[in-house]
């Protein structure tokens, strides 16, 4: 199980990116597609958890 979550934090909303997250042909390795809503720097989290052990990452992105 891997999920992706985009948000971006406004004053008064959030406004969510949208990820989405496949499975490739070669395991342990997915693949993802996102739609922001505007340019910036968007904090991303990933939390993953299967067989070889459950984690979580959060990095920003810059968006175009």
């Amino acid at each position: 199980m891997v999920r992706v979550n985009a948000n971006m934090t406004m004053p008064g909303m959030v406004m969510p990116g949208n990820a989405q997250v496949q499975p490739t042909s070669v395991a342990g390795r997915y693949a993802v597609t996102a739609e922001f809503g505007m340019a910036g720097a968007w904090p991303i989290t990933i939390d993953w958890d299967g067989p070889a052990g459950r984690g979580t990452v959060t990095f920003e992105g810059s968006v175009q």
